[in-house]
């Protein structure tokens, strides 16, 4: 560009500033110069503002670290209220002189980077009080640590009171998002813990959250610098550019380990390299040169959020646990990430709310996929570890009948060997001896035929059928399907409204083996085992009470165990137990048994009430 002389003006009479004015076009510029007001003697440039002054289309060619003077004059009507200039940040130490009076100070500016402290926080500047129509705005400037340089943002114009109560809100507006995102990245450390099976996802999206977190303190409009005034620049410089990289690969590695079969690997240790090796960047590497290599960067990321849509899009066609709106969430990323690198080019101004509302349904669809996706994977896990379970009782019920049935079986073969033998010799069976032979197999079949039975209906079982019951409806079953097995029912005082979760079918062959079981082991004549149905405190019992032969504490205590226990007629038993225990586990019932040799056994099942 030529020199030139001719002088800045913003003409703003008449302007109502119902809404600010921003002050773009030519400014006055003075390369590694500070002026004072009214200088008449020092040449200068027309810049363009808002721009970086290394971009000026100039013969010199201005360095990105430097120092230097933006001059303008801006004519207003006489005001009553007061007018203000709204500055987001010029790079990265100014002086604000308006009409020769210093209206602000950033921290200090310096001609070399040692004189000078940069810092970088908003301000809006009131300016009536340093006249009435006529207003020469003087900025110095220098820069010395960001590949950015000098008026980089446009600086508005406005009420006062209106620019500062927007600056007031863009800084509460962040501090809630960050407290949202700090709310959801330490809950979800926390549910990690909870949930080992899920240790791997969880923290990555938590260190997501609390990225996007610091994001919202540490950058515009830097609520944290407005809390803590005396941070370090250099400090804060690096973790802004820390938690961009933190959180676009933490939010990266969700993604890859959420859906690791339609993930390449050689895509994924691509992204971590790169990733990793920016991240170093910024920790060993001057801000200037780090500054100057984050575009790139943001490039290479938005590649791979295009890549990241296709992960989930590909995982929802083959029928993975995960959720739409983590695809939505990955497309407003998108463009989220599209006006990040619009913004850090200065390619053109993005409202600042726009971003805020991006933030923000990022974290909502964020938040709604991982609870969507995250409670499939629960259920799914807890599923899988009830089948697991289910498939352990159906290999201990396997290895039980498979031990138990070898004595009826035994028995059998040895009585119908005895009648080969004897036939073969050609003696003659007995009459007492064939009708003992004739009993004996006659029980082994019956005994055979049961086991059999309870084998099947145990192994064919993959879930139950449970739903809230009423005590009217259990009682009604039970006597309709028992009233001949045992003497009358007894039901004591029950409330209707109440339910409890059961399945009617399957604790119908529970009791059934109760009773079964009460039959085998009571001599002769005994009184017939009563059912009884009793309500107490949130519970519902049923008692299967017999006088049979009755059991020791020993025989008790190894009732229901998956071993072999012996009768007193020398049997194999036990199975009966075992299978009714594990049926009520799977129904969430608990068995308590009380026995005493001589006198009897009962066997209680205990129903939860239905929340």
């Amino acid at each position: 560009m030529a020199r030139s002389q001719t002088k800045s003006v913003f003409d703003l009479r008449g302007e109502s500033f119902e809404r600010p004015h921003q002050l773009n076009g030519d400014w006055d510029f003075f390369w590694m110069r500070f002026i004072e007001s009214n200088d008449t003697t020092s040449r200068w440039n027309n810049m363009k503002v808002p721009a970086d002054w290394y971009d000026a289309p100039n013969e010199d060619r201005y360095s990105t670290v430097g120092y230097a003077t933006y001059r303008t004059t801006v004519l207003l009507d006489k005001r009553k209220d007061e007018i203000g200039i709204f500055i987001p940040h010029i790079f990265s130490a100014y002086k604000v002189i308006v009409n020769g009076q210093v209206a602000h100070e950033s921290t200090k500016v310096g001609k070399t980077e040692a004189e000078y402290i940069p810092f970088r926080m908003p301000k809006v500047v009131p300016i009536s009080r340093y006249g009435e129509n006529e207003f020469e705005i003087i900025i110095q400037v220098s820069n010395f640590n960001h590949f950015n340089s000098g008026m980089h943002y446009a600086i508005d114009i406005g009420k006062y009171r209106a620019l500062q109560q927007d600056l007031s809100i863009k800084i509460d507006v962040n501090l809630f998002v960050a407290g949202g995102l700090f709310i959801t990245g330490f809950v979800l450390l926390a549910f990690a813990f909870t949930y080992k099976h899920l240790k791997v996802e969880i923290p990555f999206y938590a260190l997501f959250s609390i990225s996007l977190m610091y994001r919202m303190l540490g950058s515009d409009p830097y609520p944290l610098h407005a809390l803590f005034p005396g941070l370090p620049y250099i400090w804060s410089v690096h973790m802004e550019y820390f938690s961009i990289h933190t959180a676009t690969l933490f939010g990266g590695l969700f993604v890859f380990y959420l859906y690791p079969r339609q993930t390449n690997k050689y895509v994924k240790y691509l992204y971590v390299g790169v990733s990793l090796v920016s991240l170093a960047c910024v920790f060993v590497l001057r801000p200037l040169v780090f500054t100057y290599l984050m575009k790139f960067y943001l490039f290479f990321v938005l590649a791979y959020v295009l890549i990241f849509i296709y992960i989930i899009a590909k995982a929802r066609k083959e029928k993975e646990l995960s959720s739409g709106y983590l695809l939505t969430a990955l497309i407003i990323v998108a463009i989220w990430t599209l006006f990040q690198i619009i913004l850090f080019l200065n390619v053109a101004p993005i409202p600042y709310f726009i971003n805020i509302i991006l933030v923000s349904l990022i974290m909502v669809f964020c938040n709604l996929a991982l609870f969507r996706t995250f409670m499939l994977k629960i259920q799914s896990v807890d599923l899988t570890q009830a089948d697991l379970t289910i498939t352990k009782s159906k290999q201990n019920m396997l290895s039980l009948i498979s031990h138990e049935i070898k004595t009826p079986v035994a028995t059998l073969q040895m009585n119908i060997e005895m009648l080969r033998a004897m036939a073969q010799t050609g003696k003659d069976v007995p009459g007492e001896m064939l009708d003992k032979i004739t009993e004996a197999c006659s029980e082994d079949v019956d005994d055979i035929k049961q086991m059999v039975n309870d084998f099947v209906y145990f192994m064919s079982r993959a879930d139950a059928g449970i739903k809230p019951t009423s005590i009217s409806e259990i009682s009604h079953r039970l006597k309709n399907r028992f009233s001949s097995d045992t003497t009358p029912m007894k039901v004591y005082k029950f409330n209707e409204i109440r339910r409890y979760d059961t399945d009617l079918l399957t604790l119908e062959y529970i009791i059934s083996t109760l009773l079964s079981n009460a039959q085998k082991y009571s001599p002769s004549g005994a009184k017939k085992a009563e059912l009884i149905l009793r309500e107490d405190s949130q519970m519902l019992t049923i008692e299967v009470k017999d006088y049979g032969f009755g059991m020791d504490e020993d025989q008790v205590e190894n009732l229901g165990k998956s071993r072999l226990v012996r009768n007193e007629k020398d049997e194999i038993s036990g199975v009966g137990f075992y299978l009714a225990k594990e049926l009520s586990n799977q129904l969430d019932h608990s068995l308590v048994i009380e026995s005493k040799p001589g006198l009897g056994t009962s066997v209680r099942i205990e129903l939860k009430g239905h929340d």
